[in-house]
């Protein structure tokens, strides 16, 4: 394999430690209930760890004279603003699951470059260790309803400018549709 395809795989490696899920959570300002302040805890250490790697992974591809590569947090992240932690939190584990496959992928990509496959392998191990803590925080902390989601000051006594909408409940644990709920729009909340 050439360094070509050494450097995309350690760009992409890059890009799945700098723009994960765990890292957007961080600053997307989510709705914490009291119970549930640890988990915010959980998601600032793991963003923390990635940073570390995020540096390394870097440091990995300028030796190489490769380019860091320009990119932003995926789109589909942007309507995961102000949702409650535990939503949030099973969309982190799913997320999670499909990054360890893609390491297990780049480890295997990396093969011929001894130092980049050593660090694969350790990313590959961290991140494996957070899919197991996402797994049993997702098992002790069910989460609810997307049409619920916690918007932050959000409230079904809505104030007379906003605009109220109904929507039908949903609960993803098993997939049946509950009553009708009033929630306040979430775009009425924009800043």
């Amino acid at each position: 394999m050439n360094t070509s395809q050494h450097l995309n795989a350690l760009r992409r490696l890059f890009y799945l430690q700098c723009f994960s899920l765990p890292r957007f959570a961080a600053s997307a300002s989510p709705h914490v209930a009291a119970g549930d302040k640890h988990l915010l805890t959980v998601i600032e250490k793991i963003k923390s760890r990635q940073e570390h790697m995020a540096s390394r992974i870097a440091d990995a591809i300028l030796a190489r004279e490769g380019r860091l590569p320009r990119a932003t947090f995926p789109p589909h992240y942007t309507g995961l603003h102000n949702l409650e932690m535990r939503y949030l939190l099973a969309r982190i584990l799913e997320e999670q699951r499909a990054v360890v496959g893609e390491l297990i992928t780049a480890a295997s990509t990396l093969a011929g470059d001894e130092e980049a496959q050593q660090l694969a392998r350790e990313l590959l191990r961290l991140e494996t260790s957070h899919l197991l803590l996402f797994e049993e925080l997702c098992s002790s902390h069910r989460p609810t309803s997307p049409a619920g989601v916690g918007l932050k000051n959000a409230s079904v006594d809505a104030p007379p400018q906003s605009v109220t909408i109904t929507v039908k409940s949903f609960d993803v644990a098993d997939h049946q549709i509950k009553n009708d709920r009033p929630l306040v729009d979430p775009f009425s909340l924009a800043c």
